[in-house]
């Protein structure tokens, strides 16, 4: 009998062990996201909510804290907002140098608590609202730079130069840290530095800006192209924090960006904003229900002649509609007109 006993205890013991190790390797490849919401009296979720997207994004593994002792219990931190001096208790900034010390990985925008200038590898950092590009130094072959491969994205728009001020963004001076990218003004935007076991990264504008506030097209005109053209500067920070994730997790997993075995996706969308465009669509309908794949119609619903537009939503083009709904096609609204003063 004290044999079997033995013999459970030995096998509860390695079976322990064993979710341990896969408990903490998990951990590894978990990114803590580290909400500063209430410890920067910040008004929205507008922070929280872009650094939330950009993980979903990526498709990387992560969740979500106040707590920085949680936090530290995952291989990646990323916080939500900039570490001002009164973010953090001593304890707390004790505890987060410790961590990348012991080989954690730090993520941190808008860095301006001088305390933590030692664990970026910063001597000093300024505050302008008048720098409007991010170049990536492509040239060091950074691994945080794998998907960084089109030059739109290697340098990213703030904000169109035509303006004298647009968002804030914070230069770093670097003491031991590498300089990963330069503004404009050829300061340095974001910072790496190696620190005992971990890794620490300084990104010199917040996450709000360069994703939420382009998603509202609050975005100073910082797309560099006006029409039938594509702005990646708020992918290629996606694509960069994935890069610092793939570099540094152990045996790293996404989702991936196309479903089912699929290489990749392509997504067709119509905008059905004229009369011409309600004469025509169910071309386009048809075609695509025969080959059996549903695309996306957005439909301007402009019910009145003002003499910028007809009035071409109407009694014989909803039954248009409906059609294409029929077919098993999506439907969104591409706004009532396309009026000058919608702005205001």
């Amino acid at each position: 009998m004290k044999a079997f006993f033995l013999f459970v205890y030995f096998v509860l013991f390695v079976y322990h062990s064993y979710m341990a190790q896969i408990t903490a390797s998990t951990n590894k490849r978990t990114v803590a996201i580290l909400d500063l919401t209430v410890n920067n009296a910040e008004s929205s979720e507008a922070e929280i909510f872009s650094i939330t997207h950009i993980l979903k994004t990526a498709g990387i593994p992560f969740l979500t804290t106040s707590n920085v002792n949680t936090a530290k219990n995952y291989g990646f931190i990323i916080a939500s907002s900039k570490f001002d001096t009164n973010t953090f208790t001593a304890t707390e900034k004790d505890s987060l140098i410790s961590y990348v010390n012991k080989g954690g990985i730090l993520i941190a925008p808008n860095m301006r608590d001088p305390y933590f200038n030692s664990l970026f590898g910063v001597s000093a950092n300024l505050n302008s609202n008048a720098r409007y590009t991010v170049s990536f130094n492509y040239f060091l072959g950074d691994p945080s730079f794998k998907w960084l491969n089109d030059t739109m994205e290697q340098t990213i728009s703030l904000g169109r130069n035509t303006y004298t001020a647009v968002i804030n963004s914070r230069n770093y001076t670097t003491a031991g840290a590498v300089s990963l990218a330069k503004f404009d003004d050829n300061t340095t935007a974001i910072t790496k530095h190696n620190y005992g076991q971990g890794t620490s990264y300084a990104l010199g504008f917040s996450f709000r800006n360069l994703v939420l506030t382009n998603q509202q097209n609050l975005d100073f005109n910082a797309n560099r192209v006006y029409s039938n053209g594509f702005e990646p500067t708020s992918d290629a920070l996606m694509l960069f924090i994935k890069g610092i994730y793939l570099a540094h997790a152990p045996r790293a997993l996404w989702l991936h960006t196309s479903p089912f075995n699929s290489k990749t996706t392509l997504m067709i969308t119509h905008d059905v904003d004229a009369t011409s465009a309600y004469d025509t669509m169910q071309y386009y309908s048809d075609y695509e229900n025969s080959v059996g794949i549903h695309t996306s119609y957005f439909f301007t619903t402009h019910y009145i002649n003002d003499g910028l537009l007809s009035d071409f939503y109407n009694l014989n083009t909803i039954p248009k509609v409906q059609d294409v709904l029929n077919k098993g096609h999506i439907a969104g609204s591409h706004s009532v007109g396309h009026f000058p003063d919608f702005d205001d």
